[in-house]
């Protein structure tokens, strides 16, 4: 089933508006970016007032580009105001026209803010917890960009869809917590036990995505991914991982779906689906509170 089209749109503090511009925003449930130069008029006394992304340039061009994309197709969006720590969730509706909403500058407060706006609809707000869990993953950079990682979270949460307990349905942040908390909690002999984690789970790891000690005592290395078992993606990883094999290591390689358990070898290392796991852990009672957090229900 194809994920649904899901961006990220970040109000910080480049967009140089005033408080009550950005209480206007969240008001009206307006998404919306800030971009005052045209490319054939770089230093204006006034902001633009065109919609076309061919009138700008850089990340001018690109933002309203991808702007343009979201009003034509629709999709759903995770909005944040960097102004009161607000995240809003929402849709736009396809065929939607984009806006201009005047403003103030912060920056220079007798100036008007053009800004180029969607409007959400089927919005909720999240609670500062929720958004600690939903904006883990979210885009490092960019003003209005797609967000891939983010699977289909955003669309249940703004359909008031109910949560279904398949892993492909988290973030990929939330899978790989997901995979460590299973191994701290397994009493299987097929998969090894983690007794802690050595590095903090997830992106900023070189080659693995969860390094830490098993009850063993050996080292534990365990990348997680959602590419398919005869990917080239996934062939890569499994090479990168097995350079860690030599020294004794215990090597685990997640994918997708529900395969158990299998050692390899010629690999040195044990294969397994995400979904396997991901049911074995929602057996166990702290699996259950966890679900029960990341799922809101």
């Amino acid at each position: 089933m194809a994920q649904p089209v899901t961006y990220f749109v970040r109000h910080a503090s480049k967009l140089d508006i005033s408080d009550e511009t950005y209480q206007a925003l969240l008001d009206q449930h307006l998404i919306a970016i800030h971009f005052p130069h045209e490319k054939a008029n770089p230093v204006p006394k006034k902001d633009s007032v065109s919609t076309d992304p061919a009138d700008y340039e850089g990340t001018a061009h690109q933002n309203l580009k991808r702007m343009h994309m979201l009003a034509k197709n629709g999709g759903y969006v995770c909005a944040y105001y960097q102004f009161g720590r607000r995240c809003i969730l929402g849709k736009v509706k396809k065929g939607s026209n984009i806006s201009l909403t005047e403003g103030q500058w912060k920056s220079q407060p007798e100036r008007i803010a053009q800004l180029k706006t969607l409007e959400l609809e089927m919005h909720r707000e999240l609670t500062l917890e929720q958004q600690i869990a939903i904006l883990a993953g979210r885009p490092r950079q960019g003003t209005l960009v797609r967000w891939k990682a983010v699977g289909s979270q955003i669309q249940r949460l703004v359909d008031r869809l109910p949560a279904e307990k398949i892993a492909t349905n988290l973030s990929v942040s939330q899978q790989e917590v997901m995979v460590a908390e299973f191994l701290r909690q397994n009493v299987h002999d097929d998969l090894p036990r983690m007794q802690s984690l050595l590095m903090p789970v997830g992106r900023t790891l070189k080659d693995v995505d969860i390094f830490g000690l098993s009850k063993s005592g050996q080292k534990l290395l365990v990348q997680v991914t959602n590419s398919h078992w005869d990917s080239a993606d996934i062939k890569h990883k499994v090479r990168k991982l097995s350079y860690y094999g030599a020294t004794g290591n215990q090597l685990i390689i997640v994918g997708p779906g529900s395969k158990p358990p299998e050692y390899k070898q010629d690999h040195q290392m044990i294969f397994v689906g995400m979904q396997y796991l991901m049911d074995r852990f929602l057996e166990t009672e702290v699996g259950q509170v966890w679900w029960s957090s990341v799922s809101f229900s």
